[in-house]
Parts: structure tokens; C-alpha cells; sequence
């Protein structure tokens, strides 16, 4: 408000149900109503869009501008439809390539910091078991490298292949999930550099789970916590460091890298919106004063530089997972 947005003519708000994973979402009420919402506002305020979103919206909003299908429109008249109300996107903390966390909630659940008494895991589990939009957040099979495991076990490991997850699934009886996952896996790997221009906000450094160990196996008939949790990534506190910087593979692909930048922060935890420095950097978007030009990584690069020879394998498998998903964006470009 204090910027001249006004509630209802000039700022508006589009929730989605978040337990349907992203293509129910579009193809569903939400899809019609956002498109209903942006053309709306549009015709009454005579100016394009800045469309905020934050972790699972900056997926949806982007498989929306990308696979929505208006009625009496061409996929082309569609993009120049966005491309003419959307001045930008800004998605915060998105989960670009999956998290870990999502598959401890299908797996075991999640308190979410609740004491015992108040909240029963069991009943959670089997409650998140059936939520398309946690299944939807997996690690994308696509993008984590075929020997990248994220849960152990005395009998086996998985990793994110398609094989692996369907199979971990099985192992502990999430039969619902397993369908869904078989439907939904590939989701985010078909979402491609946005065409509009981007500004891409997280945080980082901050411990974040990103694999599980289950020292005593797995049931399909009793949900078992894992008996270690790997929280060494230095992603956000909920979406890994790797999933975050798929924007900077966006931005380093030619030939306009300029219309996709980033910026890091050091935010507590997934907790973006209660950021002083995060919220000032929105509100010079969207007033058309933002100093955002690239794809900033000074705080992650110095932190590794600090490390020297100790910097961790993990940063030096991401150097290559960067330039592997730079080939592939580069690959899919010329199909």
C-alpha cells in the first residue's frame, strides 16, 4: 500500500490447493480462474503483471504460462497472450528440480515441529500418502545423477530414478503414491526457461535435508522413522542448493541470459516472506526499480572459497550437475 497497490484493483491473490500435484492444478478450476484473474487485471488496470510466487506456486504458475489451453486459443496465441500481460515472474524458493523432504513426508511424515501428543505421524503418513502435490516435489529423476542416493537401507539404496522411487514405494506400502508417482514424475522436468523475464529469490546455507537412513529397514505395514538424517545441503532448510540454482541454468543459456536473474539471501530457513531484504527487492520489481541485472552467487561462492581443499563434494558435484543441466537445456532447445 504504501508503494499505491491497492488490494482488489491493483494486488491480487490466487491460492491453489497444494496437495494436487501441478497438472491437476492447471487443468482443473485453478487454470481458468488464474487465467480469468491475469486477463482481468489486465483489462482494468491497462498494465502487464508481476506475478510473486513462493516454493511449490513457482513451478505451478510456471507449468501454467507453459501448458495451459484456453478455449479458442492456439498454444502460440497463448504465449503471446502471457508474454503481452505478464512484466514478470518471481518465484521464491521453488523447488526446480524436487527436494528430499517432501519424500520423508510420504515416507514417514512430519511432525513439523509439533510435540508427539499434539500430532499423531502415523495418521499424518498415511493423510500425505495421498497428496499428489508432495509426490509431485520427489527429486526429479531427470536432473539427480543415476548414483545420487537418498535413502539407505540395510537391504539397498535408492536414488531418484524412476525405478527406485517406484520401488521404495512399494517397499513401505504407498501403494496411492506409487500410482501418482508413475503419473506426475516427469513434471518438472518438462518445464522450460521461462519466457518472460525472471527474477528468482532463495536463500541458502541453512541445513537442509537431503538424504535419509533406515538402520532398521522399511515396512509396509508400520511407518518407521529414519534412523539418520542427512542434513549437510546447503539449501534453504527445505529445497536443496541444487534445485534453487536452476535458474542460474537458465540464465547462463544464450541467448538472453539477461532475462533470467537471481538473488541469494540469507533468510531463516524456507521462511522467505519475513525477510526485510527479500520483501524490498519485490517491491523494487514491481515498481520497475530493481538493481537485480544477473545471476548473483557471491555469498555461496565465498563461503566456498573460504573452504579451500575442504570445499565439499557435494559443491564440486554441483559444478558439474550445472554445466550437465546447461548441456541438456542447450540439447532441448534445438529439438
Amino acid at each position: 500500500q504504501a508503494v499505491g497497490y491497492e488490494v482488489g484493483h491493483t494486488l491480487f491473490g490466487a491460492p491453489f490447493d497444494f496437495r494436487k500435484p501441478i497438472p491437476t492444478i492447471v487443468e482443473g478450476s485453478f487454470g481458468q480462474a488464474f487465467f480469468k484473474l491475469v486477463d482481468e487485471a489486465y483489462t482494468k488496470t491497462g498494465k502487464p503483471m508481476h506475478i510473486v510466487t513462493h516454493s511449490y506456486g513457482g513451478p505451478t504458475v510456471l507449468y501454467w504460462m507453459q501448458n495451459y489451453k484456453p478455449h479458442g486459443m492456439t498454444p502460440s496465441e497463448f504465449k503471446a497472450w502471457v508474454q503481452q500481460r505478464v512484466k514478470s515472474f518471481v518465484p521464491i524458493g521453488g523447488p526446480w528440480s524436487g527436494a528430499a523432504k517432501p519424500l520423508r513426508g510420504v515416507l514417514s511424515g512430519d511432525r513439523f515441529g509439533a510435540p508427539e501428543f499434539l500430532i499423531n505421524v502415523d495418521t499424518v503418513t498415511k493423510t500425505t500418502r495421498t497428496f499428489g502435490g508432495m509426490v509431485n516435489l520427489f527429486p526429479d529423476p531427470a536432473y539427480w545423477p543415476s548414483n545420487y542416493t537418498f535413502v539407505t537401507t540395510p537391504q539397498r539404496s535408492y536414488t531418484a530414478s524412476e525405478e527406485d522411487i517406484s520401488q521404495l514405494l512399494q517397499d513401505v506400502g504407498a501403494e496411492d503414491a506409487r500410482v501418482m508417482y508413475r503419473h506426475v514424475n516427469r513434471t518438472i522436468d518438462t518445464l522450460k526457461k521461462p519466457e518472460v523475464k525472471t527474477y528468482c529469490l532463495y536463500g541458502f546455507d541453512k541445513p537442509t535435508e537431503i538424504g535419509f537412513e533406515y538402520g532398521d529397514g522399511l515396512s509396509k505395514t508400520k511407518v518407521k522413522q529414519p534412523t539418520e538424517i542427512d542434513t549437510s545441503n546447503l539449501g534453504d532448510g527445505v529445497v536443496p542448493l541444487e534445485s534453487l540454482l536452476q535458474c542460474q541454468t537458465w540464465h547462463n543459456f544464450d541467448p538472453h541470459p539477461d532475462e533470467i536473474v537471481c538473488r541469494e539471501y540469507d533468510l531463516n530457513g524456507h521462511e522467505d516472506l519475513q525477510d526485510d531484504k527479500l520483501i524490498a527487492d519485490i517491491i523494487k520489481i514491481t515498481t520497475g526499480q530493481s538493481d537485480i541485472l544477473t545471476c548473483e552467487t557471491r555469498k555461496l561462492d565465498a563461503k566456498m572459497k573460504a573452504l579451500g581443499a575442504n570445499v565439499p563434494q557435494k559443491y564440486v558435484e554441483l559444478q558439474k550437475l550445472k554445466a550437465m543441466n546447461r548441456a541438456k537445456e542447450i540439447g532441448r532447445a534445438h529439438v
